[in-house]
């Protein structure tokens, strides 16, 4: 007997697809900064007559998803041209639709049911493709030529409007289907730079802070965009969100666990119990002396534990306090903006006027007794709620293995100046090829060398012993804190004998 006789069967877009447009409505979608070009391009191929389905090309990372994300809030906020006014966006997952199709036919089966509620209501649905290259051949059994691309086709060209992402690499595949790249518009995202990435931070602070319960300063939000820029691969701005999540989650366990002075305590004492009770049957004098001395070790360590797990207590109890307090304020912040879109001023004017107001109080209020016992000297503090800019070092230190306190260094403006200085003095009488290497490394430091090209290509020449390799490894050392991160090939060793 099936188990799902009997039961209504759900609608295809909603089985394959997810609704964008509901999830910025219940608030669920980060906010969207320095995207307006980008959305706003959207919106004029999604407004032509013909040919208006855009596709979104860019690098991984970049921020695809994110426009699309914004087109949907917009569309809520209402603020979108009135032929795109209360549209949908349905963000369709192939895999969804692949998924369970033992039969020849049953793939094609379920694209045209969803074709077919897309024209059944009347061009109110904006569907999205990510990773669109995947349609091609998608499928596809046999001998038939016939793919998801190729049903697609005729539909694009009557009008159904359908948004695509792809990154530029895999545009290449789509571009071998000229019948298919035509039906496209494109809309081209490049990655933002720190300053902008800076800026996209800054807009997400508030929603990290209140997942995580942890303060994030400014310094770390800086910190986090130069930092993931220089050591860390992939692109802005997604490495640093990324980076700046790793630090939060981090900072976060230390707030849920325990501190190491406490369990390193809690381990001296149980070391400490452990002796005192092999001990206690010994009657000779050396251990009663052992013994009582360990006694009043066993009081010394007790008292200091009950001390530190007291402050420790009351330090974490005011941190989650701040936590709550934030997710409230939060909450309350996204029913305002669903009170205002409905028109229920009433209960928009309390939360405006009453409710966030005594709550950002007493936020402030937690927030400045955290700063006091932060910055009071007398004061033992084992937790810290703020997330640095040492602590997003730490994270890449991790992630790259330099040691932290090479990342942290604010003067290598000062240290590239004097580049020169320094390699002569470990490599002696190549003065020339020194002036070079430093002028090149100089030169892309500053920016003005394309971010996506080596630092620089040399080609060392001479007889052997004049020091090549040598400036080789000292210059690795200079760049990365480390001879050993040099990748060297002899290519005496591949000769054929």
């Amino acid at each position: 007997m099936n188990p799902n006789q009997g039961q209504a069967e759900k609608p295809a877009l909603e089985e394959f697809g997810e609704n964008i447009t509901e999830l910025a409505k219940e608030n669920k979608l980060d906010p969207v900064i320095g995207m307006d070009a980008s959305i706003q391009r959207l919106l004029e191929i999604l407004s032509r007559r013909t040919k208006n389905n855009p596709i979104i090309i860019g690098k991984a990372g970049t921020g695809k998803t994110t426009a699309i994300n914004g087109l949907a809030q917009r569309i809520v906020s209402g603020q979108v041209p009135e032929s795109l006014k209360n549209k949908q966006v349905i963000s369709l997952e192939l895999s969804k639709i692949v998924a369970g199709c033992k039969y020849r036919g049953e793939f094609e089966e379920r694209l045209q049911k969803i074709i077919k509620e897309v024209d059944d209501k009347h061009g109110e649905i904006l569907l999205f493709i990510d990773e669109v290259h995947m349609l091609l051949g998608l499928g596809k059994s046999g001998d038939s030529a016939m793919d998801a691309a190729n049903i697609l086709k005729p539909k694009l060209a009557k009008g159904m409007r359908l948004i695509a992402a792809t990154t530029l690499d895999e545009y290449r595949i789509i571009e071998k289907d000229p019948a298919l790249a035509r039906r496209f518009q494109a809309v081209i995202i490049e990655p933002p730079s720190v300053d902008d990435t800076i800026t996209i931070l800054r807009g997400l602070k508030d929603r990290y802070e209140v997942h995580h319960g942890v303060r994030i300063l400014d310094s770390s939000l800086v910190a986090a965009a130069n930092l993931s820029d220089r050591y860390l691969p992939n692109n802005l701005p997604d490495k640093a969100i990324d980076l700046l999540d790793e630090a939060c989650a981090a900072l976060r366990l230390q707030h849920e666990s325990k501190p190491e002075v406490i369990n390193e305590l809690d381990r001296k004492k149980v070391r400490i119990q452990i002796e005192l009770e092999s001990l206690k049957k010994e009657t000779d004098s050396i251990s009663v002396e052992r013994r009582e001395a360990l006694q009043k070790q066993f009081e010394q360590v007790d008292g200091e534990l009950s001390r530190l797990t007291e402050i420790w207590v009351k330090e974490r109890g005011l941190i989650d306090e701040v936590k709550i307090n934030k997710e409230n304020l939060e909450s309350m912040k996204q029913e305002l903006q669903i009170c205002e879109r409905d028109n229920n001023f009433a209960k928009a004017s309390e939360l405006r006027y009453a409710k966030i107001p005594a709550l950002e109080l007493k936020l402030k209020e937690n927030e400045k007794l955290l700063k006091k016992k932060n910055s009071d000297k007398n004061h033992m503090s084992l937790l810290h709620d703020s997330v640095s800019n040492v602590d997003i070092s730490k994270v890449v230190s991790k992630m790259t293995g330099i040691p932290m306190e090479n990342l942290i260094k604010s003067n290598e403006k000062d240290k590239l100046l004097f580049m020169e200085e320094s390699l002569k003095h470990e490599v002696v009488g190549q003065d020339e090829a020194i002036q070079a290497i430093s002028s090149a490394v100089r030169l892309q430091r500053a920016g003005l060398t394309s971010s996506d090209r080596p630092i620089a290509s040399f080609f060392m020449t001479g007889p052997t012993g004049i020091g090549k390799s040598l400036l080789c490894k000292k210059l690795a050392g200079f760049l990365f804190n480390d001879e050993r991160k040099l990748i060297r090939f002899d290519m005496s060793e591949y000769q054929r004998l």
